[in-house]
């Protein structure tokens, strides 16, 4: 259990939705205004969920709220895409946005990767000594093709 205000990943998810709240996308129509306030309730999620899971005792939770926060980040790119087709969104706002949370989803894997690796260490192993990747480190996905070939 630890204080989520000091978790970097966290203060950056607070900053970003303060940033969506003071400056709301345009709201021209029904559907406009329903596609902003989804991305404002998914960026506010994001924060729910770090700080719902810095509050566990046990690192395995947390790691499942951090896989939350993930995916409230995915939403939120969704809809930040939906935004700036539909044109509320310049495309110089929609970029800053879009890399903003881009860097906030590689932030919270690294942080996720490191928290489920603490989460196996056996008894008595402290958090400095699990061998996880750095903060630096880009995640490699690796995919398999498991379907036929055509012919």
């Amino acid at each position: 259990m630890q204080d989520f205000t000091n978790l970097r990943i966290w203060r950056r998810a607070r900053d970003l939705g303060e940033r969506l709240r003071v400056e709301p996308i345009t709201r021209t129509t029904r559907r406009n205004a329903d596609v902003a306030a989804r991305l404002l309730k998914a960026s506010s999620a994001v924060e729910i969920h770090i700080a719902d899971g810095a509050a566990q005792s046990d690192r395995a939770q947390f790691a499942r709220s951090l896989g939350a926060a993930l995916g409230c980040v995915s939403d939120a790119l969704r809809l930040l895409g939906m935004a700036a087709r539909d044109g509320q969104l310049s495309a110089e706002r929609y970029l800053m946005l879009d890399i903003e949370l881009q860097e906030l989803r590689r932030m919270i894997l690294v942080f996720r990767i490191r928290v489920i690796a603490q989460a196996k260490a056996p008894l008595g192993v402290r958090a400095s000594q699990v061998n996880a990747p750095t903060a630096s480190a880009t995640p490699v996905v690796h995919l398999r093709y498991e379907g036929r070939p055509d012919t």
